[in-house]
């Protein structure tokens, strides 16, 4: 076989990974690889298939071409080693990732966030998360990013490390990130799980100047988890006035909300709730929102309303 057939080979692999259809790139691979004993593929194409073993979860074939890439001398290449992260990351094969990151000169932040995404995952690495987050936090290069906030922050809220959650605050102000709507709902998320809503929470939300409805839920159930009642129900109130519409999971938050009022007020406003969402066809099929009108009902004593939701 000519080596412009492996040319061609590698643009269908790639072709494969590029439109997610992986399980017919590591087939269309791996049926080369045993027709041809001179394939040599190039870096591009191994770190496509790695691509599609992580979206597969095909770790086994994702050592073997670990082992292959080295053998090729690909390992230095940026993209064999972020795919190759990305892999062990998401197959939970996290001595793996540490152990191939610690190999990585000077790793970019995109590295550090797959790792540290991967160690997040793992309860039992709760620790070893932080200990790198911290790590990160004292060298000069690279400089965490969004995505990194985004990861660490509900790994403190989960530990109630507010002390953790503070520094990267400070780190996102330092940067200019408080006013990114993905950093700021996360940090009104992690303020609202350690008890700090009416002040660190609610103060991250009014810094983000493009609230989604994310930032509206977020604070809802923050004031809800806190047993805020009123504040909660004040902050749907105003989002209902606002340009942001609820979605599922706003119903979810503020429907035990209204639970909690007085029967005769819970039951008006519950009964508006409802009718808002039956005139929103995507609201009414959300398993999740019929579940939250059935609790409410059954909550306030009118049961025979929320069997009607069966």
């Amino acid at each position: 076989m000519h080596e412009p057939h492996f040319k061609a080979w590698g643009d269908v692999i790639r072709d494969y990974c590029t439109n997610a259809r992986h399980r017919e790139a590591v087939s269309f691979f791996l049926q080369k690889v045993r027709s041809s004993l001179v394939f040599k593929p190039s870096y591009q194409v191994l770190s496509s298939v790695l691509k599609s073993c992580a979206a597969l979860s095909a770790l086994h074939l994702g050592k073997t071409l670990h082992g292959h890439s080295l053998k090729l001398g690909h390992l230095s290449c940026l993209c064999i080693s972020k795919a190759l992260l990305n892999l062990y990351a998401k197959s939970g094969a996290l001595d793996d990732s540490q152990k191939l990151f610690g190999q990585i000169r000077s790793p970019d932040i995109v590295l550090w966030n797959i790792v540290l995404s991967g160690l997040a995952g793992s309860k039992r690495l709760e620790a070893e998360t932080m200990r790198m987050f911290n790590n990160l936090h004292l060298v000069q290069d690279p400089k965490m990013s969004s995505v990194t906030v985004c990861i660490v922050l509900p790994l403190c809220a989960r530990l109630g490390d507010l002390d953790a959650g503070k520094r990267a605050h400070s780190f996102v102000i330092k940067s200019g990130l408080d006013t990114h709507t993905l950093v700021g709902n996360a940090l009104i998320s992690m303020y609202a799980k350690c008890g700090r809503v009416t002040t660190d929470a609610y103060a991250a939300f009014t810094c983000i100047p493009d609230k989604d409805v994310v930032s509206w839920n977020a604070i809802i159930a923050g004031f809800a988890e806190n047993k805020l009642i009123n504040d909660a129900f004040r902050m749907f109130c105003r989002m209902l006035k606002g340009s942001t519409a609820p979605n599922y999971a706003t119903i979810a938050n503020v429907l035990p909300v209204c639970g909690s009022l007085e029967k005769s007020t819970a039951y008006c406003i519950g009964r508006q709730i409802h009718s808002f969402v039956f005139q929103r066809m995507e609201l009414a099929a959300e398993i999740s929102v019929c579940n939250a009108l059935m609790t409410f009902y059954l909550r306030i004593g009118t049961g025979r309303r929320g069997r009607d939701l069966i």
